[in-house]
């Protein structure tokens, strides 16, 4: 029979070993499914699929790759799945958009929930029409002000108030496309220097504020929704000390019942360093359906995923007083899929492109980098009427700076600097040179910070990335962008050039 329903439960229709796959998200390894991979989505009938990049070849395969997924669950009977990917936008992304989306932060410097709402809404609607449902994104961490940390530009900003602001109309976005937004990573992660992807991972108690909370219990009363965990340890909200993955104190007692949160819960990937428990993942899985979550990721291994759907069904068999709670579990879950369910086959691309561009997208690109510009360059004169030296990395930002600067400019090339190292040296020594500098690179910003003070006076920095290491009173001036924009070019020779 469908499962396709109203306000009712219908986990109570599916077989245990059905109700256990609807709480996992797999991923698959090609930019098609092997006969291994299909016969496994038949066997496990996984509540979604994640795609990385390492599965999107073109349009064209993409889509094709999505209805196949799709074509599965319906030769099944079976809700259509989630098919979700990380586009965060930034450094972040798995289909290329052209412009590129920027980075959350540098959307977040903007400060302006409009359009941050329709950049959301004209990407989930794009998304959407490629066959996703469910979008790994927005990112709720606050960053530390000034600080370094492995979020960096992936997060809105340092203000709680501003990210809890913007992070509730990126999702407004989404909703409004019927592409399910998912914040990340609860409680909160701005604060940790190490990447729990690579390490183990734990925070002191002093390290973590109750203002880093704010984004997230406004994002909760959003629906539909997800919310992802983090896999860090919060002393100072768990004396436990473990992962906020398996946390009960975390995931059901505040997310679920203090906040009375009705959406998804799910896991980052449970393959994931910071996730792994001495006992092995299949324990991590159970331990994390024990502590709340609605989804367990596992990005990649079907043994694995064999390996944890195997040990589930032992456990629920064992435990059936926890079946009680699994069917809360796949209630939600088949509840999230029914308010962005498609509907309807997916319309093949017109053309075989590997990105796709939509003129709203360009639109709402720069008026993102102008908001910024016009912010960041506010009251600056300093460096007009001089001799200026520019640092690039590509010849296109040369060619293009170059084309609309009014005035001649010396360039250098970072890959060549070794082999211009007595031209450079001798700029240097010139007081009435200045320097733009754009980084885009840990490597340029640590060359940058060797400058003597006496040339770093005269170097307007562009920040094109999250560098705290820059200070802004050891420069002319950090003008702080977050993203390589596609006009940024030719938009800094026309101010500079003013």
């Amino acid at each position: 029979m469908s499962l396709f329903f109203a306000e009712q439960s219908f986990a109570y229709e599916l077989s245990l070993k059905e109700k256990i796959g609807q709480t996992f998200l797999v991923g698959i390894s090609g930019t098609s499914l092997t006969n291994e991979e299909t016969s496994l989505l038949k066997m496990l009938k996984p509540g979604g699929v994640i795609l990385f990049s390492r599965n999107i070849k073109d349009l064209t395969q993409l889509v094709r790759l999505n209805q196949s997924i799709i074509d599965i669950f319906s030769s099944l009977n079976l809700p259509e799945p989630f098919i979700c990917l990380d586009q965060e936008g930034g450094r972040v992304y798995r289909v290329k958009f052209q412009p590129s989306l920027p980075s959350p932060l540098a959307v977040g410097k903007t400060d302006n929930p409009l359009i941050v709402e329709e950049l959301s809404y004209e990407s989930a609607r794009i998304l959407r029409s490629l066959g996703f449902n469910m979008n790994l994104s927005p990112v709720l961490d606050v960053l530390p002000e000034g600080q370094k940390s492995f979020i960096g530009d992936r997060s809105l900003g340092s203000s709680p108030d501003s990210v809890t602001k913007l992070g509730v109309a990126y999702a407004l976005g989404h909703i409004r496309a019927r592409v399910l937004p998912t914040a990340k990573h609860f409680p909160g992660s701005g604060h940790t220097q190490d990447d729990p992807h690579l390490v183990k991972t734990n925070t002191a108690s002093g390290d973590f504020s109750q203002q880093e909370l704010k984004p997230f219990r406004f994002f909760a009363d959003l629906s539909p929704s997800a919310i992802m965990l983090s896999h860090i340890a919060y002393p100072g909200l768990d004396k436990k000390r473990g992962p906020a993955t398996f946390s009960t104190q975390i995931t059901s007692e505040l997310l679920r019942k203090k906040w009375g949160y009705q959406g998804l819960i799910m896991t980052d990937d449970l393959l994931m360093a910071g996730a792994k428990l001495t006992s092995g993942v299949p324990q991590a899985a159970w331990q994390a359906h024990l502590a709340g979550s609605d989804l367990v990721m596992m990005t990649w291994s079907l043994k694995t995923q064999v390996s944890v759907f195997n040990y589930l069904l032992s456990q629920y068999q064992t435990h059936k007083e926890a079946q009680v709670e699994l069917n809360f579990k796949v209630d939600r879950v088949l509840k999230s899929k029914q308010q962005v369910s498609r509907g309807q086959k997916l319309r093949m691309p017109a053309q075989e492109k590997t990105f796709i561009a939509t003129k709203n997208l360009a639109k709402i690109e720069n008026e993102i980098l102008e908001l910024n510009l016009k912010k960041e360059f506010s009251g600056f004169t300093s460096i007009k009427n001089k001799n200026l030296i520019v640092f690039h990395t590509y010849d296109d930002f040369k060619d293009r700076f170059s084309k609309a600067f009014k005035k001649n400019a010396t360039f250098f090339k970072y890959s060549d600097m070794s082999l211009q190292k007595e031209l450079i040296d001798n700029a240097f020594q010139n007081p009435k040179n200045y320097y733009l500098v754009p980084v885009t690179t840990n490597l340029i910003a640590k060359w940058v910070n060797t400058l003597p003070t006496s040339v770093k006076q005269r170097t307007l920095i562009i920040d094109l990335s999250y560098f705290p290491q820059l200070k802004k009173d050891s420069f002319l001036k950090v003008i702080q962008l977050h993203h390589p924009h596609t006009e940024l070019p030719n938009r800094l020779a026309e101010i500079l050039s003013d």
